[in-house]
């Protein structure tokens, strides 16, 4: 029994190592995020901000726009970022690590997560996007990083007003962040069915899709 005891404590230490579609999905999140705060700063200043690092950026958008904005990929690298007031693009180098520069003119899906994934200001979504096999994942992907959209726009409206928006569904939360916030808020998760946006009556407030055992609170 004590051998049973010792096998079990070692395997519930064992460290969880994500696979690199897990990265990939997380990483794809968190780009997106980025793209949020870059439509809300061009809402209010009527251009995107001039930057050059990842640190720049960052000086940009927290607090007003993200509370705690990514500051690196899910492989623990720091993302690349570019804003010359016009244009901006935010680059993942991928489960490899190295930045390939040449590669980041070419849009479409990426069969190889060591390629580059890229988010422009072109398109409401992925200019370079790795791919993800099955349908149901990429439904998952998907309304997961919509979720973080909605949260950035959330937070960016708090960031100003001090409260969080006081909406009853989603509808009403449109209202109050769009276009100020956020140029078009995603309002269906990728199954077609409305996201649900409330307060938790503790201080905070909640958004989860009704079709992926997700939800993010403030």
């Amino acid at each position: 029994m004590k051998r049973l005891f010792l096998v079990l404590a070692i395997f519930a230490m064992a460290a969880y190592i994500p696979t690199d579609a897990e990265r990939a999905r997380w990483t794809m999140q968190d780009m997106m995020s980025w793209k949020t705060v870059f439509d809300a700063y061009y809402s209010d200043h009527k251009e995107y901000p001039h930057v050059y690092s990842v640190a720049e950026a960052r000086v940009i958008a927290e607090p007003i726009y993200i509370k705690a904005p990514p500051m690196t990929d899910a492989w623990g690298n720091p993302y690349r970022i570019e804003a010359d007031g016009k244009t901006f693009r935010v680059v993942s180098a991928g489960a490899d690590g190295v930045f390939k520069p040449e590669s980041w003119a070419t849009g479409g899906t990426l069969e190889s997560f060591n390629a580059d994934a890229v988010v422009t200001n072109e398109g409401r979504w992925w200019f370079r996007r790795w791919e993800f096999k099955s349908n149901d994942d990429d439904r998952a992907q998907k309304t997961a990083y919509e979720i973080r959209v909605i949260k950035t726009a959330v937070e960016g409206y708090a960031g100003v007003h001090n409260q969080w928006p006081a909406a009853k569904n989603m509808e009403e939360l449109r209202s109050l962040v769009q276009p100020d916030f956020i140029k078009t808020l995603p309002m269906v998760d990728a199954w077609g069915t409305p996201f649900v946006y409330e307060l938790d009556g503790k201080g905070g407030y909640q958004v989860r899709s009704v079709n992926l055992d997700r939800t993010v609170r403030n």
